[in-house]
């Protein structure tokens, strides 16, 4: 414990190493450190797999055991970790939870309902939209909104920020995120007439955002179907659909998302996520709907425009063979062009003038016999003969021309 608060670790990462480390100790029945073996804590983990966990938890379990007993070595309490061999789970192939993205009419009926709403989760309906409006536009967790004091909030600054201290975020580092000029004004009221020490939002204790914000959705679903008769079978506004749970982490996946669908370029998209790691920022978080790639795929130039604009044409029509559906004048995927090195492509200037020469070439090179075994007489025999196919001055202008 003092050495994770020496390395600075939240409380709640420490509260959870500990208790995981603990667990392991006392089901494994490890009364020291000789009793500890990679076998019995492969075993612990098989039937704990069995019994439901998945395997990003059990990851968890091992990662906190791993990092008690590398203290220990370094501590010099034992020789060596006795785990230090043992393979993570692979988490991709024991997904439990698919989180999706809410679309951009999902989240105006959302805040635009729930800021109208009633008083649940000891919180009232303007502040549970102000609390999704900021965790949409700013990524942050649940912790770290629970986190947040008057104090963190620069309103009146030339760039609005809200400061995450280090000792809430997830990586350890202080966040500076910037805020919209309309969340800054709901803000400002929101905050109004609280002290710099007193929280921002009065959240529920517990990790109970899943609850509250799954309450919001089913009453701004009901709503939205008082308005729009017939339409039961969408799944709207649906906490589970076959894209994934709309929890309140799903919140920090819309953000991500609607970054990513503004054009924002990727390194930035990764600074605001806060990631460490682009591939997460660009394969987990960013969900592409199904409209988003249709309206991609319609995006693509018409095949036959193209061809007619490589050949020339002025109708597409002219470029399709009559007995079939395959284009005139445009290499099929695979077929020989006669160059080496390309197959299917459309030649540029300077490959058809490379092709120009190597023709040339060959010319030149036919008007000279190859050497041949057959000569003229039995004086010239066993020797290789030279004889001009054409005369000389054919040849030397040949020559010229490829020159």
């Amino acid at each position: 414990k003092n050495h994770l608060e020496a390395k600075q670790a939240t409380p709640r990462y420490i509260k959870q190493s500990l208790n995981e480390v603990r667990r392991v100790w006392v089901e494994c029945r490890f009364a020291g450190y000789s009793d500890v073996s990679a076998a019995k804590v492969e075993t612990w983990l098989v039937n704990e797999r069995k019994k439901g966990m998945g395997a990003a938890t059990g990851n968890h379990f091992l990662r906190s055991l791993k990092g008690f007993l590398n203290w220990s070595v370094n501590a010099g309490l034992i020789a060596e970790n006795p785990c230090a061999r043992i393979k993570l789970a692979n988490e991709k192939a024991d997904v439990r939870r698919v989180r999706r993205a809410l679309s951009g009419q999902e989240i105006s009926w959302l805040l635009t309902v729930t800021a109208q709403g009633d008083v649940h989760h000891c919180m009232t309906g303007q502040a549970r939209a102000l609390l999704y409006r900021l965790a949409m536009e700013t990524g942050l967790r649940w912790s770290e909104l629970g986190g947040l004091t008057r104090a963190d909030f620069a309103l009146d600054a030339g760039t609005p920020t809200v400061r995450c201290r280090a000792s809430m975020t997830k990586n350890g580092n202080e966040a500076l995120l910037p805020l919209r000029p309309e969340t800054v004004e709901r803000l400002r009221c929101h905050l109004a007439a609280m002290l710099p020490t007193a929280r921002a939002f009065s959240l529920p204790c517990g990790r109970k955002g899943a609850r509250m914000l799954r309450a919001d959705l089913q009453a701004v679903r009901l709503s939205w179907l008082a308005e729009n008769p017939g339409q039961e079978e969408r799944d709207f506004l649906q906490y589970e659909t076959t894209e994934g749970t709309a929890d309140f982490h799903c919140l920090r996946h819309s953000f991500i998302t609607n970054l990513a669908r503004s054009g924002i370029h990727p390194s930035v998209a990764q600074k605001l996520a806060r990631h460490s790691d682009i591939n997460l920022t660009l394969g987990r978080y960013t969900h592409t709907a199904l409209e988003t790639a249709a309206e991609a795929i319609a995006a693509l130039p018409e095949v036959l425009a193209i061809a007619a604009e490589r050949t020339g044409t002025d109708d597409a029509k002219a470029a399709v063979d009559p007995l079939g559906s395959v284009p005139r004048n445009v290499p099929l995927l695979g077929a020989k062009t006669g160059i080496s090195g390309h197959s299917g492509a459309i030649l540029t200037d300077s490959e058809k003038a490379r092709n120009a020469e190597n023709e040339n070439q060959k010319i030149a090179e036919n008007a000279y016999t190859v050497t041949t075994k057959t000569p003229l007489s039995s004086a010239d025999k066993g020797a290789d003969k030279w004889y001009p196919q054409r005369d000389l001055n054919s040849c030397r202008q040949l020559e010229k021309l490829v020159s």
